[in-house]
């Protein structure tokens, strides 16, 4: 045993103590548990204790699954009777490994050996324990199966890591709903469209959660958690791992990085959450277009994106994602935009289709343009880009309730986050993306290139 009951109790009786432990998980971490409870870890129990779905972002190893999904746990099946907790994972595997450290604590304390059911070898596997105070702990993967269990407090693990949001959100997300239970779910960031930016904020919000983001170094300057991770030490980290890696490990942020072509404090400021997507005519409608001609789970998309200028702003009127589509759809889909929004000019990059995909496209009087895709053109698309989003005139639709107009735009936002300022070999300035794809922001350039050499603007702001 590594924790002893004469440790633990330290002079205090067996009931003053039980009576202050079942009232404060955080008491109960540090003398039950011998845990550094930080004020950051008191703040999790207590906005626990107060609300029924919370969402925790923290960098990572400063305790997250120890203090949410092992010291919570324990705590409540140890003061209640008949308590059923659930937790989830992504994989089964990081489920059951939550569970194995749960086990593992139980057993190396003399204090909580009255958990301990009789003939515990039956009543414990590798997905579910049964307690002597008649509590249920299971582990299950996010995935519909999580359907035929119903708890009283589930722990989600590092959300930002669940593949399936539907899932989460039609199954694990309602397994606390029969029970009123409460909910937790815990992660470190991933990317912008991780499950976890989806359960903070507005949109956090109106799901009902209460999230709480926290970072490995105050305002101050200082570590919050400096018994584990000195300032020198984080220091350290940053040198080693890059400023990307480590502003979304220990800052708790996926938005601001030192060397981002499009910083996200200004993409965000173009959101309108008044708005979505609208397939109608206007007046000064643009298109840009991103083709590609790849098959396969490796090929690029091909991308329409429609804007508008109304007045000095110029609004996403839409945007469409295709991969692997032939030339014919292609073709195809840039005539029926044309005819929905009567496009004054269809930018798109002329490496892509051969002339006579022009010419064919030019018989039918659709205003389409060639662009030249060399890098310096290509350099000049994005920075005409990045001025529109510095100076406030793109306008971003976001809508919560347009799935269409979120969905495209968290890809963007993905897309455009993962641009950065570099150097060629020869010191030349060049904007690199280090995302899988760009092909979203490619098509915004080209529209927004062709938008902006509309020179007759309407003098009225726009209203929706």
């Amino acid at each position: 045993m590594t924790r002893k009951i004469n440790e633990i109790l330290d002079g205090m009786s067996q009931i003053d103590f039980d009576m202050i432990a079942s009232r404060d998980p955080a008491f109960f971490g540090r003398r039950v548990l011998g845990l550094i409870i930080k004020p950051f870890h008191e703040e999790w129990l207590k906005t626990y204790m107060n609300n029924n779905l919370v969402c925790i972002v923290a960098p990572t190893g400063f305790g997250k699954s120890q203090i949410m999904a092992i010291l919570l746990p324990i705590w409540m099946c140890m003061y209640n009777k008949n308590k059923e907790v659930l937790i989830v994972s992504n994989t089964m595997s990081q489920s059951t490994t939550i569970l194995g450290r749960i086990k593992d604590t139980i057993l190396s304390n003399e204090m909580l050996q009255c958990l301990v059911p009789e003939k515990r070898e039956k009543k414990w596997s590798q997905t579910e324990i049964h307690l002597r105070t008649g509590c249920k702990i299971y582990c299950k993967p996010n995935t519909e199966d999580v359907s035929s269990y119903h708890a009283n407090l589930e722990i989600c693990d590092e959300i930002a890591k669940y593949r399936d949001h539907n899932v989460f959100f039609n199954y694990t997300m309602t397994r606390v709903n029969a029970k009123k239970g409460k909910l937790i779910a815990i992660t470190t960031f991933d990317n912008e469209l991780d499950l976890a930016h989806k359960l903070i904020g507005k949109e956090g919000i109106l799901r009902g959660f209460v999230s709480k983001i926290y970072k490995a170094i105050n305002e101050k300057g200082e570590s919050i958690f400096p018994e584990i991770f000195s300032l020198e030490r984080l220091n350290n980290f940053k040198k080693g791992m890059g400023s990307l890696a480590f502003e979304k490990q220990y800052l708790s942020s996926t938005l601001s990085v030192e060397d981002a072509l499009f910083p996200s404090e200004l993409v965000v400021k173009c959101f309108n959450e008044q708005i979505g997507f609208q397939m109608k005519e206007g007046e000064f409608t643009f298109m840009g277009c991103d083709f590609a001609l790849g098959r396969g789970t490796t090929a690029d998309y091909s991308v329409f994106v429609v804007v508008e200028n109304v007045g000095r702003l110029t609004l996403i009127r839409r945007i469409e994602r295709y991969k692997g589509m032939p030339i014919t759809f292609q073709k195809e889909r840039i005539r029926e935009l044309y005819n929905i929004f009567k496009c004054r000019r269809i930018y798109f990059d002329s490496s892509s289709m051969g002339e006579s995909f022009v010419q064919e496209l030019r018989q039918e009087s659709l205003p389409i343009t060639p662009c030249d895709f060399s890098y310096k053109n290509r350099n000049d698309y994005l920075i005409n880009l990045l001025r529109y989003i510095d100076e406030g005139r793109l306008v971003i639709p976001r809508k919560f309730e347009d799935v269409k107009c979120i969905t495209m735009g968290d890809i963007l936002r993905k897309e455009l986050a993962s641009f950065m300022v570099t150097e060629t070999p020869s010191g030349m300035v060049a904007y690199k993306s280090t995302g899988r794809h760009d092909d979203i922001v490619m098509a915004l350039a080209l529209a927004i290139k062709s938008a902006s050499s509309q020179k007759k603007f309407i003098d009225t702001f726009f209203a929706e």
